[in-house]
């Protein structure tokens, strides 16, 4: 174990043993320790927002599924709403608002499971990384538990539930226009 004077030496002395004992020796240094654990950091904000961006685009087609399916279902009451005088943004809205609605649902069901998740392994890591002082073990002596405490804030809280809406607006858009777009006298004869 060796301890450099100045944080601005642990470059300087790592060299300096690596040229003393080359490769006989494993040379390692909180500074290098830093370097991996950010690089396995970024790889996982990486991976995650591949899985956030994959979640994402499934919430949205499945949210377009379902408005589809609700179109093709009210067809008939779609053509008796136009015929009793709703117009074509009428409908748009009135479906635009069912996708909303949908989304701040989903949104309202992922907030609650990731704060439960977040606390999950917040108490999960500082009961496993758990380490008791020792007087045995000198190397591991002063460390405790390893904190985690997830940042949950209202303001995230609320851009999380409105970008959820926003999913289920955009998600809606097409299933909308196809509701608004059909003739009412079509609409009407459909058999149901």
């Amino acid at each position: 174990l060796v301890r450099a004077s100045d944080p601005e030496d642990v470059d300087y002395v790592i060299d300096q043993l690596s040229s003393m004992y080359g490769k006989n020796a494993n040379i390692v240094s909180p500074t290098s320790i830093l370097r991996t654990v950010q690089s396995i950091i970024s790889s996982f904000t990486f991976f995650l927002a591949v899985v956030a961006a994959v979640s994402l685009l499934v919430a949205g087609i499945g949210i377009a599924n379902t408005m589809i399916m609700s179109v093709m279902e009210r067809v008939r009451e779609i053509g008796v709403l136009r015929a009793i005088g709703m117009t074509k943004r009428d409908i748009m809205i009135v479906f635009l608002s069912e996708a909303s609605l949908t989304g701040m649902i989903g949104g309202i069901l992922g907030i609650g499971l990731g704060v439960a998740l977040s606390y999950g392994v917040s108490f999960m890591t500082s009961s496993l990384f758990h380490v008791e002082p020792s007087s045995t073990s000198s190397a591991m002596s002063g460390f405790g538990s390893i904190p985690y405490e997830p940042t949950i804030t209202p303001l995230l809280l609320l851009q999380t539930f409105f970008f959820a809406i926003l999913i289920g607006m955009v998600s809606g858009i097409y299933p909308a226009r196809r509701a608004a777009s059909l003739d009412p006298v079509v609409a009407l004869r459909t058999e149901q």
